[in-house]
C-alpha cells in the first residue's frame, strides 16, 4: 500500500501552503513571547503586604516643658531687651542688660539713659564716680510684667492655647483683658509678649550658655 505524503511536507512544497506555514510559525513565536513576558511580569510584581506597624512620624519635635524652660532661665541667667510701649502716646522705654545673680543694664527713655544695678531687692543708679540707691527702674505697675518670676506666677493656673510652626512654639494665655504670648524653641523661651489695655510689653531673652556660679 502506498503511503500518503505528510500534510506539512505537502504544504511546504506548495507556494500557498508554505506561506500559511510561515505565518503560523510567526504567530506561534509571538504567542510564546507574549506568554513569556506575562509570566515574567507576574514573578517580578512586588507583593504589597499590609504593614502591621504604625508609620513613623516624620520630623517629630520634642519640647521641654514650659516649667523646665522657666527653671533654665532662672538657673542659668539670661541677656534681655525689654520694650514697653504706652498705647495712647506710643512712647517707649527700653531696658537692656544681663541678669544672673545681679541684674546690670541700661534704661533708655525720652528723658535719657541711666545705668542701673539690681541686687537683693535693692536698685542702684550707677553714676560716673559712685552709685545711689533708687526706688525702682520701672514705671508704676510695670514690674508685674517685666519681672519673670511675677509673670510665671501669674500664668500658673491658666491653660494656654498652643500653636506650632516648625521648631517655633507659641503659648497664648488669656487672663481677663491681659494677653500673654510666650514664644519658645524646643528647648528655651526666646520672647514674651504681653498686651494690656494701656501698654504692650515685648521681652526678648537669650539664655546664657554657662550656668550661674
Amino acid at each position: 500500500m502506498k503511503k500518503e505524503p505528510n500534510t506539512i511536507k505537502k504544504m511546504w512544497h506548495d507556494k500557498r501552503g508554505k506561506a500559511i506555514l510561515k505565518l503560523g510559525i510567526w504567530f506561534l513565536f509571538f504567542l510564546l513571547m507574549a506568554l513569556v513576558m506575562l509570566i515574567m511580569s507576574v514573578f517580578n510584581k512586588p507583593t504589597n503586604k499590609p504593614s502591621t506597624k504604625n508609620p513613623p512620624i516624620q520630623n517629630e519635635i520634642t519640647y521641654l516643658s514650659i516649667n523646665e524652660m522657666w527653671d533654665n532661665l532662672e538657673n542659668q541667667g539670661y541677656a534681655y531687651q525689654y520694650q514697653v510701649t504706652t498705647k495712647p502716646t506710643s512712647e517707649s522705654i527700653i531696658y537692656q542688660g544681663d541678669k544672673t545673680n545681679v541684674d546690670i543694664g541700661f534704661r533708655e527713655s525720652k528723658i535719657g539713659i541711666i545705668k542701673y544695678r539690681v541686687e537683693e531687692d535693692h536698685t542702684y543708679q550707677i553714676l560716673v564716680d559712685n552709685e545711689i540707691e533708687i526706688p525702682s527702674i520701672y514705671e508704676e505697675g510695670d514690674e508685674l510684667y517685666l519681672n519673670l518670676k511675677n509673670i510665671r506666677e501669674s500664668l500658673t493656673n491658666i491653660i494656654p492655647e498652643e500653636t506650632k510652626s516648625g521648631i517655633k512654639r507659641v503659648l497664648t494665655y488669656q487672663n481677663n483683658d491681659v494677653t500673654t504670648q510666650i514664644i519658645t524653641t524646643s528647648t528655651e523661651i526666646t520672647s514674651i509678649r504681653i498686651t494690656t489695655s494701656t501698654k504692650e510689653y515685648n521681652l526678648l531673652l537669650t539664655i546664657k550658655t554657662n550656668p550661674k556660679e
